[in-house]
Order: structure tokens, then sequence, then C-alpha cells
């Protein structure tokens, strides 16, 4: 079932505060957490939950993305992108409710009980005109690429928006049934997929564009990331693209 953000916002606590939504979107990595995406694998024996319980624990309070690694002397290019009403809630808080994204949402949770008493989750999310941006690592910063930020589509500036499909595959140590958990803090190995298309703006930092250029973003991630644990793999990305690419004249 898809479920506009209006009805989300009632199941998620909206944000308030400049302050505390422009430190979430600071440019530097520290306040940041990559996600890494993976295979989805279920077994026999698996009962559904609504997608809703993961959308109104995963709309407050995490900023993950997306990066594409590479050999250039950056960090790559990273995406953000709202897999679960984060940005339309932060947008509408920061305009006062005045600009509401017409982001909508549908899905299906699978919970496999495990034989050390914890759960299993394969979460799949389809987002649809999800707010998305991106930047690419530069010495002492992030050079915008595509998009705007939060902050600056809740002052005026027009946002880009893009269909995403996002699986991931997770374990709850509090076993079947428990309160489905906000993805940001969980300890252990993530697997997720992520499949991105959009259309916005290009921003100046994009080769050959000017601020506003037409363009089109296409992200495909698959991996695995591992948090708590030593840092896990460094980077188990077998497939990280983002493309940016400019369209119209």
């Amino acid at each position: 079932m898809t479920r506009s953000l209006s009805t989300l916002r009632t199941l998620a606590v909206l944000l308030v505060g400049g302050a505390t939504l422009t430190a979430c979107d600071a440019a530097g990595p520290s306040d940041e957490s990559p996600l890494g995406p993976g295979q989805p694998a279920l077994s026999q024996g698996t009962t559904t939950r609504p997608i809703e319980e993961f959308l109104a624990a995963n709309a407050t309070g995490c900023n993950f993305f997306w990066i594409e690694r590479s050999d250039r002397p950056s960090n790559g290019r990273r995406v953000f992108v709202d897999y679960a009403g984060l940005r339309v809630n932060q947008v509408a808080a920061l305009s006062a409710g005045a600009i509401v994204l017409p982001t909508t949402f549908s899905g299906t949770v699978t919970e496999r009980a495990l034989k050390d008493g914890s759960a299993e989750l394969h979460v799949t999310v389809h987002a649809r005109n999800a707010l998305v941006w991106s930047d690419a690592g530069v010495p002492g910063g992030f050079a915008p690429l595509f998009g705007y930020r939060p902050f600056a589509v809740a002052a005026g500036a027009t946002p880009s928006l893009a269909d995403a499909k996002l699986t991931y595959i997770y374990n709850n140590p509090a076993g079947p049934g428990a309160p489905m958990q906000n993805i940001c803090p969980i300890k252990g190995t993530i697997r997720s997929m992520l499949l991105v298309h959009g259309s916005g703006e290009l921003r100046s930092g994009f080769a050959g564009a000017a601020n506003g250029d037409p363009g089109q973003i296409s992200v495909n991630q698959n991996g695995v990331v591992s948090r708590g644990q030593g840092n896990g793999v460094a980077d188990g990305y077998p497939v990280e693209f983002v493309n940016i690419k400019a369209t119209g004249n």
C-alpha cells in the first residue's frame, strides 16, 4: 500500500530547529554514515509486517549516503536519497509547513526467526518522487554536483526528485515481533541494494555545468556494510555507480 507523507508525518516525529537540521546535513563526513548496499535472499517460514513500521522508525535522525569510490584525488561521488521520509520531514519543518514534497512510499517487510533468538528482517522500499542530491569529495569539502539539500529546498530551491528501490537485510537482536529499528545505529552487518533514477538540476561542481542546468542521476549500489565489529569491511561494494549527466539543450 502506498502512503502519502502527510500520513507518515503522524507516525514520525517532525524534526524542529534549523540548527539541528543543519548539523545533520553538514558538508563533512564526520556526522554522516555511509550505507552499503546487498542481495535479497529469503527462506521459507517468514512472517510479514507493515512497511509503515519501518518508515516510522527511519523517518527521523539519520543521514545515510551511498558513495562511488574512485581513484580520483577525492572521496568519490556521494548520493543522498530520501528512503523513508526523513527529508520530507526536514523540509516541512524548516519551511514551517509551507513546502511538502510529493514523496510516497510502498513496500514490504518480511521477518524470519533465527536459532539464536534474533530475527532477520528483509525490507523492500519503493520511494517515488524522493528528494535526491549528490556531491563529490574535494580537498577541504564536498562540491555539489546535482540537486539541493533540504535546507536549500526549504528556502526555495527547486527539489530534484527520483524514484528509488531499496532493499535492506539486517538482524534485530530483540527477536521476532520486536519494535523495528532505525538502521542508523545498528551494529553488525547490513546488506542492501539501491537503484535510483531521477531528474533535476545540475550544480556548478559538475564539469561544464552551471547551477540550474537540467540533468539526470542514476545509481546502482550493491554490497555489504559492517558496523561496530572492527570496522567490518573497508568497502564491501562490488557494484557502486553514481552516474550524472546533462540533459536538454
